[in-house]
């Protein structure tokens, strides 16, 4: 066997190896129904000045987790360890809203926030395809409040250990992203239209937490 054949059957046998364990632990442990319908009517009404909690502080009603990720409730907290994944609303089809959400990380964490997201098909990306808002106080290209590979942000205000406001407000092809009430991103994207929105999580050894995640609609 030569090289080149051999590393085409290992990367087949790994995009194998992910794709079960993205089935094993693809999970909903709530599935809280009349939730997830209320979900979609929102969004189908999508009355001006409305709003929405996503995260109802007791379970994960109206998400499911993709990947290795362990996501927990605790005290109205969510909270992921153990590494690559995401949480997704099951609702797919959020497009124009402003989403606001206290996050906090720990020493060397790396997260983000999904959003107008699509889950990624086969293969061994990890995460969705669609928009992200950075978590990440050690990437000097995404920083925390970064629109991840499109603009950085302006301004790095966010410390390890310290909870932190974002606000997101996607409405046509306007992204502005705000930290802590001032805004660090301010920019026009048309690659998405519409989607899910997604928590993530990263590094195996770290804990990402979130907290009062409300969607409101423009």
């Amino acid at each position: 066997m030569n090289a080149n054949s051999f590393y085409g059957y290992l990367l087949c046998f790994a995009m194998a190896a992910w794709l079960a364990l993205s089935l094993a632990f693809c999970t909903s442990p709530v599935r809280n129904l009349s939730f997830e319908q209320s979900l979609e009517d929102f969004v189908e009404r999508a009355e001006p000045g409305s709003s929405i909690a996503l995260f109802n502080g007791r379970d994960l009603s109206g998400w499911r987790s993709h990947g290795l990720g362990r996501w927990r409730v605790k005290d109205g907290v969510l909270s992921v360890t153990g590494g690559f994944g995401y949480l997704a609303t099951t609702c797919e089809s959020f497009r124009d809203f402003i989403l606001t959400l206290d996050i906090r990380a720990s020493d060397g964490a790396n997260s983000g926030v999904f959003f107008r997201a699509q889950h990624p098909g086969f293969g061994l990306r990890p995460w969705p395809r669609g928009y992200e808002a950075q978590v990440d106080n050690y990437d000097p290209d995404n920083p925390t409040g970064s629109f991840y590979n499109i603009t950085k942000a302006e301004i790095m205000s966010t410390q390890d250990g310290e909870w932190f406001s974002m606000e997101i407000r996607s409405v046509g092809e306007k992204i502005t992203i705000s930290i802590n009430d001032e805004i660090v991103v301010d920019a026009r994207d048309a690659s998405y239209q519409r989607g899910f929105i997604a928590l993530q999580g990263h590094h195996p050894s770290c804990t990402v937490e979130f907290r009062t995640i409300t969607l409101t609609i423009p």
